[in-house]
């Protein structure tokens, strides 16, 4: 079982061995506790695993693998995954990172990781691994695909409607033309029929005249009797049987069901504002178009509402890697770190092979009221740079007694030779070592360099000259004044 604590302290020497090629078959019981002992509680906790395999060719951060055994007692398992053991060799860097609800992340110290080498030629390549970066871009495409079935779904019912509301009217309006037409029709063939008759009645009393007057009269009086039979209507019935083109209103002939809409233009329809505007399948395009993020809308990565396509969430990516500059100078801390710019980091400190001497003679250097701890006589402290190494030399001679020194260095480590966060991002000292006098009986004493307070501790329990040595990285300014 692994046991960590926060307090970047290893409070068990076991060691995570696992062999290339191995493929989710490794199981670690982890148990973590704060600073005072007490167990962590992991409830409401997100774990993830964090490592730089050997020569840190890949990096693996992954939380897939995290199963929690009993929160309250700060016990959890963890699987490795196969690209875990992808690289032969120990890890250079291997912790648990754990964030809250609110975003508070803490973490424990290094542990051991050391990956067997096997025979296998078909194991699979070494890669980076980060499961959430994974997870994100699968959730950002299932929205998208949502987002576009959506509002297709919507338009095509939206035409559906429509097309069923204008096939209504339009039966309505056959109907009434079809009315219109018979009136028509009746009319004019009940004053043809008459015309003919009257026509045909007086030719034929033309052709007739020998006929007595009285027959005539008759013949006559009977077609106007015929013609009043007929199947006429008076200017009040026709006016109330029938509309006037006037009266054929959208609301007489149902049209007012339908909203007398305007179609959007393109800028309605990219805006998505208008609630009286009906909307086409061109206009419905223009509108998911005008969502979709543009390349620097997706390099800033700030916009709340528009849509990443998989080009867009690639171009964010690629803005984010550090350039060469970038990974040189270590400072920036939104910048993705590739294995290419971490090469390219660690060759730039490399390459830095100038020598760089700071030393100080006496005890002039530790603060005032701590100077009476030691003999002034022999005491040095010297600092070496050789490119971005510091290497920490130094002779005390304790004047006795159980002393614990604040700060050696009243003004702190000077510059230019000053460990960086940068490397020791989860530590917060360097431990030194001290080789005290030759002395018989339980012998206990310790230093360290405090990166925080910029100072170096030490504790003995023995009097005599006590030697400190310890090395560290830095990325101060190279102190071009100390060159030797």
């Amino acid at each position: 079982m692994l046991n960590l604590d926060l307090s970047k302290e290893m409070t068990g020497g076991h060691i995570v061995h696992g062999r290339v090629g191995d493929n989710n078959s490794h199981i670690e019981k982890v148990s973590v506790i704060n600073g005072d002992g007490t167990p962590f509680n992991l409830t409401g906790i997100a774990i993830s695993f964090m490592g730089n395999t050997h020569e840190y060719q890949t990096k693996v951060i992954d939380s897939d693998g995290v199963k929690i055994v009993d929160a309250a007692k700060g016990l959890f398992q963890y699987t490795f995954p196969s690209m875990a053991f992808g690289v032969a060799g120990p890890y250079e860097r291997a912790y648990f990172q754990f964030t809250n609800k609110d975003g508070v992340i803490t973490s424990t110290g290094d542990f051991e990781v050391i990956v067997l080498d096997n025979t296998d030629i078909t194991s699979n390549e070494a890669e980076t691994i980060i499961t959430e970066y994974n997870k994100l871009v699968a959730e950002l495409q299932k929205l998208q695909k949502e987002n576009i079935s959506e509002l297709k779904q919507q338009q095509d019912d939206y035409f559906l409607e429509l097309a069923q509301a204008f096939s209504g009217i339009q039966s309505d309006v056959i109907i009434l033309e079809d009315k219109l037409k018979t009136y028509e029709t009746n009319v004019t063939k009940t004053a043809t029929d008459a015309q003919t008759a009257i026509s045909k009645t007086a030719s034929d009393a033309s052709n007739t005249i020998s006929d007595t007057l009285a027959d005539a009269l008759d013949t006559i009086s009977k077609a106007l009797e015929e013609f009043q039979e007929g199947n006429f209507y008076t200017k009040p019935e026709s006016d109330e049987r029938f509309a006037k083109k006037t009266d054929l209103t959208k609301e007489n002939v149902q049209l007012g069901n339908v909203d007398n809409y305007a179609t959007a233009t393109q800028t309605d329809a990219e805006q998505g504002l208008a609630g009286n505007k009906f909307i086409t399948p061109m206009g419905v395009k223009q509108h998911v178009s005008s969502r979709i993020a543009s390349q620097t809308e997706a390099e800033a990565g700030t916009a709340t509402e528009k849509l990443m396509t998989p080009l867009r969430t690639k171009q964010h990516l690629d803005k984010r890697i550090a350039t060469q500059a970038e990974a040189e100078a270590g400072t920036s801390e939104t910048a993705i770190m590739t294995p290419k710019a971490t090469k390219q980091a660690i060759e730039k400190i490399a390459a830095n092979t100038s020598v760089a001497r700071k030393s100080y003679t006496g005890v002039s250097t530790i603060e005032s009221s701590e100077r009476g701890k030691f003999n002034s006589d022999g005491a040095i402290l010297s600092f070496k740079r050789t490119g971005n190494l510091v290497l920490f030399n130094a002779k005390l001679n304790h004047a006795g007694g159980m002393k614990w020194v604040t700060n050696i260095m009243a003004t702190g480590i000077p510059n230019g030779y000053r460990a960086s966060k940068e490397f020791y991002e989860t530590q917060f000292a360097i431990p030194l070592n001290i080789v005290p006098p030759k002395q018989t009986g339980t012998v206990i004493q310790w230093s360290r360099y405090t990166i925080d307070d910029d100072n170096i501790f030490i504790y003995s329990d023995n009097v005599g000259n006590h030697f400190i040595t310890g090395q560290w990285l830095t990325i101060d300014p190279f102190p071009e004044e100390d060159i030797v």
